[in-house]
C-alpha cells in the first residue's frame, strides 16, 4: 500500500496499482498518518503490517 500527496491531492496505491485519488485540504500544523479498518459485524479479522516505512521526496 502506498500513498502519495502533492499539495491538495492524495493518490492511493495497492501493489503499485493506483486505486484512488482524492482532493482535500492539508492540515495547518504537523499531523499523523493512520489506517482504519473494520471487520464484518459477526466476524473478526486480524490485521498485521510489517516493513512499514514513511518517506518523503522533498
Amino acid at each position: 500500500m502506498g500513498v502519495r500527496t502533492d499539495r491538495n491531492q492524495l493518490t492511493a496505491f495497492i501493489n503499485n496499482i493506483q486505486v484512488a485519488t482524492l482532493a482535500g485540504e492539508a492540515p495547518q500544523d504537523a499531523s499523523y498518518i493512520g489506517l482504519y479498518a473494520e471487520s464484518a459485524e459477526k466476524a473478526q479479522n486480524g490485521w498485521e503490517f510489517t516493513g512499514v516505512t514513511v518517506t518523503t521526496t522533498h
